[in-house]
């Protein structure tokens, strides 16, 4: 379970680096401000921004090319202290880059919620484990994680549709 646990963690990142990367590309290249870019100002961009009185004078707060940055770059940290699978993890990383919650089935968020704590049990109270806590990891886990695999297959597929993200 820990090592399926790292490993799922270890997509959710990708997933969310490849999104948001690819919006990054296409507003640094070709200055296209999408869904993605969008989302990130929204939820990601510095407070007190405002409009300037003189459209020639721009600081940090006011110049939409360093809001955008700053947006992409603090999405960036987030995605880079990540520690978790829990569905709380997966909305810090995947929310801001413009998916809506119709994007994302119950499912899959319960079984990372049942995985991540699953794994914190293991990890955290090893020594408090009883005989009667102990599953049989050639049935009870693999059903786990198999089931926790065809979900993500779901996910991955909705993010290609959306995202164009292989």
């Amino acid at each position: 379970m820990v090592f399926s646990h790292a490993e799922v963690e270890v997509y959710l990142e990708k997933v969310s680096r490849k999104i948001m990367n690819s919006a990054r590309k296409d507003w640094l290249d070709h200055s296209i401000y999408g869904r993605v870019t969008s989302a990130l100002v929204a939820f990601r961009r510095q407070e007190n921004v405002f409009v300037p009185e003189d459209p020639k004078i721009c600081n940090k707060n006011n110049d939409i090319t360093k809001i955008i940055e700053y947006s992409f770059k603090s999405q960036e940290d987030i995605i880079s202290k990540n520690n978790g699978i829990k569905r709380s993890n997966l909305a810090q990383m995947i929310f801001p880059l413009g998916i809506f919650s119709s994007d994302i089935d119950e499912s899959l968020l319960i079984l990372l919620d049942n995985t991540g704590s699953k794994r914190g049990d293991i990890v955290h109270k090893a020594s408090s484990v009883s005989l009667g806590n102990i599953r049989d990891p050639f049935s009870d886990e693999l059903s786990d994680i198999t089931n926790l695999i065809n979900e993500i297959s779901v996910f991955d597929k909705k993010m290609i549709d959306l995202f164009g993200i292989s």
